[in-house]
C-alpha cells in the first residue's frame, strides 16, 4: 500500500462517528462509521482489546448494531 493511502486511510477513520455500547460480554463495544469507512472496537477496563476498520462504500454499509437484548440472543454458551 502506498503511503498516502494509509495516511488518507487514518484520516478517513478518524472522521468517523462515534457510538458506545454496553458489551454482551465484559467491556464497551465502540461502532465506528464515515462516509468511507466503518469499524469496531472493544474496550475493557480502558484498554483496547480488539480493533477494526474496513473501507466500504454506501451499498456495503448495513444499518446500526443491534440493541443489547437482541445481541444477547445471538450469544452462543
Amino acid at each position: 500500500m502506498q503511503k498516502y493511502k494509509a495516511k488518507a486511510f487514518i484520516k478517513d477513520a478518524s472522521a468517523c462517528g462515534e457510538k458506545k455500547y454496553e458489551s454482551i460480554g465484559n467491556g464497551w463495544d465502540y461502532r465506528y462509521e464515515g462516509k468511507k469507512v466503518v469499524g469496531s472496537a472493544l474496550l475493557y477496563q480502558k484498554k483496547v482489546i480488539h480493533m477494526a476498520f474496513f473501507r466500504v462504500t454506501e451499498g456495503e454499509k448495513v444499518g446500526p448494531m443491534a440493541g443489547y437484548s437482541r445481541r444477547r440472543g445471538f450469544r452462543t454458551d
